[in-house]
């Protein structure tokens, strides 16, 4: 199945980074008050957004509504709840 978003919103998919060994495992939920994320799509009312599928991007862990589809899970967002765009 496949989820297309409607009018300005974008689909994201949470990116997982790996943990290194330091003794101590804090949750990303207590440690940060963003997450990092890809787009996978956009709706069309977002078109007028500089980001494109693919971008990695940060976003509040406030924002948007998790959803699951396939056994993954995604976020929808608004494209201005959007932070910033991750560069390489």
């Amino acid at each position: 199945m496949e989820l297309l978003p409607l009018g300005d919103r974008i689909l994201l998919e949470k990116v997982k980074r790996d943990q290194k060994d330091t003794g101590i495992l804090i949750p990303e939920s207590v440690d940060k008050k963003y997450y990092e994320a890809k787009i996978v799509s956009k709706g069309s009312g977002a078109s007028s957004s500089p980001l494109v599928v693919g971008d990695t991007v940060l976003v509040n862990k406030m924002s948007g509504i998790e959803v699951k589809v396939d056994g993954k899970d995604f976020v929808l967002v608004r494209h201005e709840e959007i932070l910033a765009k991750m560069l390489p």
